[in-house]
């Protein structure tokens, strides 16, 4: 995807520290008289502004474009006959963002655009269809000052006050928002719009109030699926959120090369207040806050990149996070959204990236706020795709898939994200959605190599498939790189064989020059041990007190053993497999 050079494995090392390799390439962008396809990428939901335009307001559009590869961009619309110039007003990794603002029309016109790219002679278009040599009929993207169906779902503050609501309940025959600005009454039916899609604007709805959704006939009351905050200790209740007012100040961010990232694996509610923590021992669970005010302990261990455990909603108020409640919200127990936003940009501050885990595969047991959402299984198979953690989205559902992708544009958009590690991926492609399963895996990777290409994305991948890795262009998932389950399970195996006689030295070159070329180099991460390997709920213990089963586990044959299997995984990207290392890599 985004690694064509043979660099060295990614490695991470024990539950906390790992060091990752992997390479962006060099982008094939320049004036040259040809525009780069791959690189165009308009999202209405996140590339308009406002995002939700109203009452024929004017509106800004962005497209994004490869660094440097475009000498001309115009907005065609039907305003009136002029196209609009668009100009560079920033840049986000490889690309470069371009903008231009739509003038105002009347109050329930429809506004169709579409954009017009020029690089020397190659003149180009971008529409819903992507981009074309010649500009297709029927295939702009739309502004529907009528009907509100430019809204992305959920709840999106309008800068002039108010917030249209948007949400998709097909099984509904009515839609109702109800909160604290109407009394949680009934004086907002929403309008049906097709597709089971339901919206409407309530002027007096604002920033910090809360809200639900109630559904005819079934006389359901649901949350948003898609809202940033939700409460569990206030019957799920929704709180609305505008995302765009948080002033971040990492601009100046370089994110580390992916083939120097030393990785910490990082457990929210438990990372801060640990035995001789300098800062003290905070309430328990730990959160964003925390967690924030000793990143500084991340940069004194040499590390530049975290992975959070899941932090999304979840049941209660301890969990290791692998049972979602939702795909867009923060963990409330942990903090804001703003809270794990400040989290991230001190990071970045420090020159520290920031990963996320995301678990597609199954939803939480219990609360499990997507079940019978409008009354009837509009998320879910009837009967459902179970896995060993719960049921499992209906990912052959069109809506259902945009409902996922989404939260991955969210996420990386919202919060900075710099990359994600997907959740047991060999249960994405399960039993009765084994295509749908592959398919949005691809499309993540995709969409994440057309709009985020500085970003890495990682699976969880168990056992091992090189299918996982390889490109989407011949069949593969497309994911950068996956976990190596050989790498881990065969030094575990020689480090512990190694009590009673000389390891198999044979089996650990294997493991360091890897299974082929989609199961070695910077394809893989290798490890020793993380959380399914060290909790005690997984069947697993750490390392150590495998060795030295008496407490405190910490005897010179644990000690030098576990720092032997951790030199070992560090060392191993020096293979014949590395290009030369610079001073932080190997």
């Amino acid at each position: 995807m985004k690694t064509p050079t043979r660099l060295a494995p990614l490695a991470i090392l024990s539950l906390a520290v790992g060091l990752v390799l992997v390479a962006v390439p060099a982008r094939a962008a320049s004036i040259d008289g040809t525009v780069e396809w791959q690189g165009i990428n308009h999202l209405p939901i996140q590339d308009r502004s406002p995002l939700v335009p109203l009452d024929g307001e004017a509106f800004a559009v962005r497209i994004r474009t490869w660094r440097n590869d475009v000498e001309d961009v115009k907005v065609v619309h039907d305003v009136n006959a002029t196209p609009v110039d668009a100009s560079v007003v920033g840049q986000l990794g490889p690309y470069d963002i371009w903008e231009a603002t739509i003038p105002a029309s009347s109050a329930g016109a429809r506004v169709l655009y579409s954009f017009e790219l020029r690089d020397g002679a190659d003149v180009d278009h971008y529409t819903l269809d992507g981009a074309s040599d010649l500009l297709p009929t029927d295939a702009d993207f739309v502004v529907d000052f009528s009907t509100l169906e430019h809204a992305p779902r959920g709840a999106t503050p309008h800068p002039g006050g108010g917030t249209v609501f948007r949400v998709w309940a097909p099984n509904a025959t009515s839609a109702y928002v109800r909160g604290s600005f109407n009394g949680w009454g009934l004086g907002n039916p929403m309008t049906s719009i097709g597709g089971g899609d339901y919206v409407t604007y309530v002027a007096n709805a604002s920033i910090n109030q809360r809200y639900k959704f109630f559904f005819g006939p079934s006389s359901v009351w649901a949350p948003d699926l898609y809202g940033r905050i939700i409460d569990e200790v206030d019957s799920n209740n929704n709180v609305i959120f505008d995302p765009t007012l948080f002033t971040w100040s990492d601009d100046a961010f370089v994110r580390p090369a992916l083939e120097e990232m030393v990785i910490y694996q990082l457990h929210m509610g438990t990372f801060s207040g640990g035995t001789g923590d300098p800062l003290g021992v905070p309430s328990f669970p730990s959160g964003f806050r925390d967690a924030e005010a000793r990143v500084g302990h991340l940069v004194d261990l040499g590390v530049n990149a975290v992975m959070l455990n899941p932090v999304m909603e979840f049941p209660g108020e301890e969990s290791a996070g692998y049972n979602p409640m939702s795909q867009f919200a923060p963990e409330r127990t942990y903090g804001a959204p703003n809270d794990l936003k400040r989290f991230i940009d001190t990071c970045h501050a420090q020159g520290i990236a920031v990963l996320l885990d995301i678990v597609w595969n199954h939803q939480s047991i219990s609360n499990n706020v997507y079940w019978n959402y409008d009354g009837a299984q509009s998320y879910f198979d009837d009967p459902p795709q179970d896995t060993p953690w719960g049921s499992q989205l209906d990912l052959d559902k069109p809506e259902v898939r945009d409902h996922l992708i989404q939260s991955m544009h969210a996420w990386f958009e919202e919060y900075h994200f710099d990359g994600f590690r997907m959740d047991a991926t060999d249960f994405m492609n399960y039993e009765t959605h084994d295509a749908a399963g592959w398919s949005i895996m691809q499309r993540l990777n995709d969409e994440v190599d057309n709009r985020w290409a500085d970003r890495v994305i990682i699976a969880e991948q168990l056992p091992d498939d090189d299918f996982v890795t390889r490109p989407t262009s011949i069949g593969g998932a497309g994911f950068d790189a996956q976990y190596f389950d050989a790498f881990t399970d065969r030094l575990r195996e020689q480090i512990l064989t190694a009590a009673f006689g000389d390891p198999s030295m044979w089996t650990l070159r294997d493991i360091i020059n890897g299974y082929g070329t989609y199961l070695s180099s910077n394809r893989v991460v290798n490890y020793v041990e993380l959380h399914d390997e060290a909790w005690a709920t997984s069947g697993g213990q750490r390392l150590v007190k495998t060795i030295d089963p008496d407490f405190p586990h910490d005897s010179i044959y644990a000690r030098g053993r576990t720092m032997l299997a951790q030199g070992f995984t560090m060392l191993a990207c020096c293979s014949s497999h590395c290009r030369p290392p610079s001073p932080r890599s190997c």
